[in-house]
């Protein structure tokens, strides 16, 4: 994902519904490009968030998940549920056969995520392996990664 650094935004307007908007960069932060498109229809509103969304901690949940849980639409389904929940993350096959989940957000959506998911493909399972954390967040939507 091209990734773009960023210092600060400065809105003006300089004329009545004309807002000019000057981006200063430099080498301290980098803001995936996904993301500021994100928030690029209302900056005014979102700009303050978009900072925080990268600075500041979120709760992370990895999990592994081993069994017939590859070549059965596994990613596919995980990122389906995502859309019902208010998470980030993503979903990828490892070599070894398993299946690794990161997903982030507040604790209760992300752990009722995971049970989500965890309900849907049952079938599939037969162990998962869960770690949690605090780190800043590091995705802006929910993908499936390669």
């Amino acid at each position: 994902m091209p990734t773009l650094r960023i210092c600060v935004f400065i809105l003006k307007n300089q004329y009545p519904f004309t807002p000019l908007l000057n981006l200063h960069f430099f080498s301290g932060l980098d803001i995936p490009t996904s993301q500021i498109l994100a928030f690029w229809p209302n900056p005014e509103k979102n700009i303050v968030n978009i900072f925080n969304s990268m600075t500041d901690k979120v709760f992370c949940l990895d999990c592994w998940f081993e069994g017939r849980v590859q070549g059965v639409g596994f990613r596919y389904q995980t990122v389906n549920v995502a859309k019902g929940f208010e998470v980030t993350g993503s979903v990828k096959n490892l070599p070894d056969g398993r299946v690794h989940l990161c997903a982030e957000g507040e604790e209760g959506e992300v752990l009722a995520f995971q049970r989500e998911v965890e309900s849907e493909m049952e079938a599939y399972i037969r162990r998962t392996e869960t770690k949690a954390s605090s780190r800043p967040r590091q995705f802006a939507g929910f993908t499936i990664a390669l």
